[in-house]
Order: structure tokens, then sequence, then C-alpha cells
């Protein structure tokens, strides 16, 4: 159980840079701070398409390589830059981290069906998963802000943990059985699993707005400072570390309900943000909303896993995880034109998750009810 969790540690990785971005700014005067702020988003590129491949990559490799392989270019990715001052190699060697994301992410779900068969298990390993991401997202953050005090290079270090996980799983994880190939043969991915990752898609782009409008709503409103919206921030990630914690539970009260409920709660959550009139209210909704991630991205993950053959379930978790990248990559370009209609950036496109997430119930529940009890892809919940 540690060794497939430790695989997770790493899925948000890319934070540990974040908290530098000011300083390099600083010490790169005559680069735009557009280009700057690619560091921590230009790796999704990359991470999306190793996403796709990934079904591929696990017919080529045995997991326990490819695991070592993500692992090398996790490092030399994410330490290659303290030893640059070029923007733009720096953001080469972000591509590179991005592409060992890429594999990590639906390497560690992929991992927990290979070794688990128990429904209850594998929900209660998929809730748990997040929770180590996002105790891992925290942590590289907090690292990451801690040594760029000594100077902004300082913070890519961070990721010579990689080294410590690499070892635990080299050491505690045996390569799992492989399935049967003529369980698929030629077969293609199922529609379904093309319209749990477009909806998941959706959802994330939805989500993402509580992290490219947060500081926004508080700067702006004059309800605190960027510190403020830093603990939002840190918030967001905790809720989604209880909620990770919980889903265990909660799958067993809620069964086929337990998607609609994390959609209504995240409305919800950002419905007290819209109407906040102080910070408070904001880290309220933003805490909520985080307690929506942590049902949303592992009953997707149950859903995929109990919908298509089990030598599928790596393509499968392969392109749902490309449609969070890409839901998280667009959200901004997405809402721009909308948020010229509301009002702007801020508390307006809180608003408008809050109405998406309201339609993504409505549709979620009306697909609940119509499920059939005895369908045999109990996996699921």
């Amino acid at each position: 159980m540690a060794a497939i969790l430790a695989v997770g540690i790493q899925d948000i990785g890319g934070g540990a840079a974040s908290p530098a971005l000011a300083d390099i700014m600083k010490a790169m005067p005559t680069v735009s701070p557009t280009k700057v702020m690619m560091i921590p988003t230009i790796l999704t590129i990359s991470q999306v398409i190793v996403n796709l491949l990934f079904g591929k990559l696990c017919d080529i490799f045995l997991k326990r390589t490819l695991f070592s392989i993500a692992s090398v270019l996790f490092l030399i990715g994410g330490l290659g830059p303290f030893w640059m001052n070029d923007i733009n190699t720096i953001l080469l060697f972000r591509v590179i981290l991005g592409a060992a994301i890429g594999v990590f992410v639906p390497l560690a779900v992929t991992l927990i069906t290979d070794f688990y068969d128990d429904p209850k298990q594998i929900n209660r390993m998929n809730g748990l998963n997040l929770t180590v991401a996002c105790i891992g997202g925290m942590f590289f953050q907090t690292l990451g802000g801690y040594l760029a005090r000594i100077d902004w290079h300082y913070c890519f270090l961070a990721y010579l943990v990689a080294i410590f996980v690499w070892l635990l799983v080299f050491f505690g994880l045996p390569e799992p059985e492989r399935k049967a190939k003529q369980e698929t043969g030629k077969v293609k991915l199922p529609g379904k699993a093309y319209g749990i990752a477009l909806v998941y898609m959706i959802a994330n782009g939805l989500l993402m707005a509580i992290v490219t409008n947060n500081a926004v709503a508080i700067v702006m409103n004059g309800y605190g400072d960027s510190a403020t919206a830093g603990i939002s921030l840190t918030l967001y990630t905790g809720g989604g570390f209880f909620g990770g914690i919980l889903f265990g539970f909660l799958v067993r009260v809620l069964k086929q309900f337990s998607l609609p409920f994390g959609y209504l709660l995240a409305a919800i959550g950002f419905g007290i943000a819209m109407v906040a009139s102080n910070a408070g209210m904001i880290i309220l909704g933003t805490f909520v909303t985080g307690l929506s991630l942590g049902t949303i991205i592992p009953a997707t993950y149950a859903k995929i896993q109990g919908s298509v053959p089990a030598a599928m379930i790596g393509a499968a978790i392969g392109v749902v995880c490309a449609g969070q990248g890409i839901g998280q990559f667009f959200q901004a370009i997405a809402y721009a034109p909308i948020l010229e209609m509301v009002g702007g950036p801020g508390k307006p496109a809180f608003g408008v998750s809050a109405v998406g997430f309201i339609v993504l119930f409505v549709f979620s529940a009306i697909v609940a009810v119509a499920t059939p009890k005895n369908r045999s892809d109990k996996k699921q919940f």
C-alpha cells in the first residue's frame, strides 16, 4: 500500500517552483512575466501527451520499468533548472518534468486495480491516492518556498525527493501481473470512456477557476492580500486532503450518487465564494470546493475502472487524466469571453463555475438514477 501511494506523491510535483516565480521575474527583468508564469503551467502540454500514450507505454514496458524511467525524467526535469539562468532552457526542463508526471498520475491509479480486487478496497485506495497527492503538492510548494528564500535556483532541489520515492517503490512494489491481451485484442476504448473523460475535463476546467481567480477575488475586493490568497489556496488543497480520506466512507453510503454529490458540493463551495463579503467566506467556499475535489477525482477514477475491461484500464485512465490536464490548461481561455459579459474575473468566475456544477449535478444525478443496480461493472462502487 505504501509503495503504491508513494507513486502518487509526485502527481502535483510541478508546484515546487511556484513560490519562486516573483524572485525569478526579478532575476530576469528582460523576460516577459507571462513567459515566467509558464514555468508551472507548460508541463501540462507534455503531461497530456504522455497521458494519451500511457496505454501504449504499459504495453511496451513493465510498470516497474516505466516508473523508473519516469523517476529519471522527474529528476532531470525537476533538478535541471537549478543550474540554469536561461528561461527557454528552464521551460524545456519543465516539459521533461511534465512527461514524468504524465506517467505518475495514471500509473498510481492503475496500480490500485492491479493489486486490489475488492471494490471497497479500490475506492478506499482511490481516495487515499488523492490524499497523498495533496500531501505531495503541499510538500513541494512548502519546501520549494523555503528553499527559494536562499536563492530562487534552490527551489528546484525539492525534486530530490524522487530518489527516496524511487527507493521505496523499487524495494516495496513487485511487478503486477499483466492482464490478458485477449481481453481486448484490437478493440478500441468504448465511447463511454471518452464520455467520462469529457465530463471530467469540464469539471476540472470549472474547478480551476478557484485557483485562477482566488487572489483576484480577495485582493481586488479589498478582503486581504496575497498572503490571504495563499492561505485560501492551501485550504483548497487541504479540502482535497480531507475529502480523499473520507471518500471510502462516502462511497459506501452514497454508492452511485457519490459523483453527483461531489458536483453538488462544488456548486455550494463556489456559491459561497461568489456571495462572499469578506475573506473568511471566500476561504470557506474554497475549502468546501476542495472537499468536492476529494470526491470528484476518486469517484471518476472508480467510474472509469468499472467501465472498461481490466486490460484497457491503463489506456482509459490515461485518457481521463488527459482530460484533466486539458480542462485545467484551457480554463482561462474558455472563461475569458464569458467573464466579459458577467463582470470580469474574481467572484463572477465563481458564479460561472457554480452554475456549471449545478448542470453537472443534475446530469449525473439523472444518470445515477437510471443506472441499474445489478449492472456488471460493480467495481465502480
